[in-house]
């Protein structure tokens, strides 16, 4: 049995107290009487909503342990750094991998989820999007402006999902990096499944508390039975795209970069 993970607490508390504190309008027209079967619903039907809304959240992972510092070997020199750059040294743990220099990151107001997208001069996302451009493939030399840079990391196997971002720091002394990458996994059979069901989940619980509505007024009764089953069917619905939401979360994993500067021979 799936337990509720620490992240869905807060939208069921959440929901909860707004469904026990929310006033109800004189003039408008009731969804549930002022009792306790109205707020049975608002709660039910809150905490539905919570609870389908949080369960594709992203997982983030712990990042890889951090690369032994050992320099790579084979390295194919590079030209003389011009003034103001700095010679750096980068390797990547797991074999070779393509190395993008990145010149832009925006972060739009809406994003809230990163979906890794392979792409030699940039990716697009509904979370943080970036411009790069090519460096080199490891195990490389590079020239670089003295200063902090952002470097993206992707596996050149095109069957691993390896791919992630590392800052380095350059300086007038020719330093060595090596990153461990992380990955970003998605799985849109899952997701997609989980929200179909969670959909007809919702619906199923809307109609069940209108149901439950109607069976309280003075002149329709009756209805209760339906109404109550019709909740119940709503509520294994959603549990069940709550289950595979949790289960098909996309997967991200940072990367783990570390540098240092070889002792002179």
């Amino acid at each position: 049995m799936t337990s509720i993970k620490p992240f869905l607490l807060g939208p069921i508390v959440g929901a909860i107290l707004a469904a026990v504190r929310a006033p109800s309008p004189r003039r408008a027209p009731r969804t549930c009487p002022e009792d306790r079967r109205s707020l049975f619903c608002r709660v039910v039907t809150s905490v539905t909503l919570a609870l389908a809304l949080g369960a594709c959240s992203t997982r983030y992972l712990p990042a890889p342990r951090a690369p032994e510092r050992v320099a790579p070997t084979g390295v194919v020199e590079a030209s003389a750094p011009r003034e103001g750059e700095g010679q750096i040294t980068l390797d990547v743990v797991g074999g070779p991998a393509r190395i993008d220099l990145v010149t832009e990151r925006t972060q739009p107001a809406s994003g809230t989820q990163v979906w890794a997208v392979r792409g030699r001069a940039s990716f697009t996302a509904p979370g943080p999007q970036i411009t790069t451009r090519p460096l080199c493939v490891s195990p490389c030399v590079a020239n670089l402006p003295f200063g902090q840079h952002e470097l993206s990391f992707t596996s050149t196997d095109d069957s691993s999902r390896r791919s992630s971002t590392g800052f380095v720091t350059v300086t007038p002394h020719p330093a060595v990096v090596r990153h461990a990458m992380g990955y970003q996994e998605t799985h849109a059979g899952g997701v997609v499944t989980a929200v179909l069901l969670s959909a007809f989940g919702v619906a199923a619980t809307l109609a069940g508390t209108a149901l439950v509505a109607i069976d309280s007024q003075p002149q329709a009764h009756g209805l209760g039975v339906a109404g109550f089953t019709t909740l119940g069917v709503g509520a294994a619905l959603v549990t069940s795209g709550i289950i595979v939401g949790v289960n098909s979360r996309p997967d991200s994993q940072p990367g783990t970069t570390v540098q240092w500067v070889p002792s002179p021979p």
